[in-house]
């Protein structure tokens, strides 16, 4: 039994009995590769007032199956000293502050409580189990698990956090051998600072967190079973690799607090990953099963242009009320899946093109939902229902704008084989060229009721160019919409565009539209 202690030696202190302590000890070996060893369980014990230090460089073997040192108010362990658990038996990791921590032999190593590594944790040839009781781990260097152990944070129900807060760059190394998987990953270091994935793809069997700091799959793949969480503003995630969202229960978010991320999967049967705030991936989006659902925001998909975005067969996704989806330049959406497209009277669902976007391509194969909506920037194919599409009985498209449209559009292309009748569209704007409002070649009758606009109306369709015959047709209440194609004459026919097909004159059974028209010619009446 010591009051204090200080040992100062060359060579390695063996530890061959129970040593007490009652305030402080400081370990000081100046021969490198030398260490202090506790030997056969033996332990150094604090008698709960004093401080553990070992110095800088220097180093600590645990040889017993359960002799962590114990019983002091701290544990000053310098960033650059070592603890090594290397016994070829079982072994409890004691829950103290560590500066580096080695683990090696083929055994198992069993948390006794949350630790904190203030260098590195080498997880060489070990299985590092976080215990039944779930315990955190914190590391501000790297986590080396690039060896042939294993974390062992999913076997027997175990679960367990890892959390990176240094302050400088860290990696995370996996290894190719041995169980690999996180179960929930926390990164909490400081503002501007990277943790990189190195070596092989991550798999966080749970959920991923970035409180600060920035987390970089580093062009690798991360498969992420929960929630994808960007916490603060202090937080980011680089626009790198690869996520694969692989959640089998649910529901899940994602929140990104204006991170840009690269390429993402989702393949969750059963689940829905709902956006918390806007998202943005700038590379591919492919929905294999579950659903996505934008919940209303603004999400960008595609913005570094020739991107693909797919919804399989099976999966949805939903854009939702007042939401946006904004498609990079160039972008191919190929719907196989469903596309729920629904706002209300007062917010509604929009599909476009990105700030810089150009135009994009929407093919639907599978079910299109529409209501409330607005559908603009597309490329000259236009919205394409092809010929193994459905659109929705109740959400049929009705109550909704095609705008915006390149030189040639064709703003609605209807392949399949339904009959139904399609209400209130809108189309304001007459694209340049030989463009169509909808362009219909299969069996089936599609009827606009109540179509609005100077792009409305059989004079515009590809069909027979009739309102009451053919396989588009347009019935309603006429509304002549202003175009001033002739001058600024009220009366001259050719200045207004009929809903149904053709021009007219306004009277008391027609409604009138005077709206912005390319010509910047505004009627006048009686010369005034």
């Amino acid at each position: 039994q010591f009051n204090n202690l200080n040992l100062i030696t060359a060579g390695n202190v063996t530890v061959s009995a129970n040593v007490l302590v009652n305030t402080n000890i400081d370990v000081t070996i100046s021969l490198a590769g030398n260490a202090l060893i506790l030997n056969n369980n033996f332990t150094i014990s604090g008698g709960g007032l004093g401080v553990f230090t070992l110095g800088s460089g220097q180093q600590l073997n645990v040889n017993g199956t359960n002799n962590c040192p114990s019983g002091f108010v701290a544990y000053a362990f310098d960033p650059t000293s070592v603890t090594n658990y290397t016994q070829s038996f079982n072994q409890v990791i004691g829950a103290i502050t560590y500066g580096n921590l080695t683990l090696n032999t083929a055994t198992v190593k069993t948390l006794g409580g949350d630790i904190v590594v203030l260098g590195s944790l080498n997880i060489n040839t070990s299985t590092l189990d976080v215990s039944s009781n779930n315990y955190d781990v914190t590391i501000a260097g790297n986590f080396n698990n690039n060896g042939t152990g294993s974390l062992l944070s999913n076997g027997g129900n175990h679960a367990g956090e890892l959390i990176i807060n240094g302050s400088g760059t860290q990696n995370i190394y996996i290894g190719s051998s041995g169980s690999k998987s996180i179960y929930n990953l926390t990164i909490n270091k400081t503002t501007g600072s990277t943790v990189n994935v190195q070596t092989s793809n991550i798999n966080i069997l749970n959920n991923l967190w970035v409180q600060s700091g920035t987390f970089s799959l580093n062009g690798l793949s991360g498969n992420v079973g929960g929630d994808l969480t960007v916490t603060s503003s202090n937080g980011s995630i680089a626009q790198s690799g690869t996520f694969n969202m692989i959640a089998t229960s649910g529901p899940r978010i994602i929140q990104l607090n204006g991170s840009n991320l690269n390429n993402v999967t989702i393949n969750a049967t059963g689940v829905t990953y709902t956006a918390q705030d806007n998202i943005s991936i700038y590379g591919n989006f492919t929905l294999t099963a579950g659903t996505f659902d934008g919940n209303g925001k603004y999400v960008n998909l595609g913005n570094t242009g020739g991107r693909t975005i797919s919804v399989a067969a099976g999966a949805v996704y939903k854009v939702g009320s007042a939401g946006t989806l904004a498609l990079g330049n160039t972008a191919a959406v190929t719907i196989n899946g469903t596309i729920e497209v629904i706002g209300s009277v007062s917010s509604i669902a929009t599909i476009t093109k990105t700030a810089t976007g150009g135009s994009y391509n929407f093919d639907v194969n599978g079910t299109i939902k529409a209501q409330y909506y607005l559908f603009e920037y597309m490329t000259a194919a236009g919205i394409s229902i092809n010929s193994t599409a459905t659109i929705d009985p109740t959400y049929n498209l009705s109550d909704g704008t095609f705008t915006n449209g390149p030189t040639n559009c064709k703003y609605l292309t209807i392949s399949n084989t339904q009959t139904l009748t399609i209400n209130n569209v809108i189309f304001p704007f007459t694209p340049a060229g030989s463009a169509n409002n909808v362009v219909k070649a299969s069996a089936g009758v599609v009827t606009f009721y109540n179509a609005t606009g100077a792009f409305s109306g059989a004079s515009f369709e590809s069909d027979d160019g009739s309102a009451s015959t053919g396989a588009i047709r347009w019935t309603g209440a006429e509304t002549l919409t202003w175009i001033g194609a002739v001058s600024t004459d009220w009366y001259v026919a050719g200045n207004w565009s009929s809903s149904l097909g053709g021009n007219g004159i306004p009277d008391a059974t027609k409604n009138a539209i005077i709206a912005t028209n390319p010509s910047n010619r505004n009627p006048t009446i009686d010369g005034s």
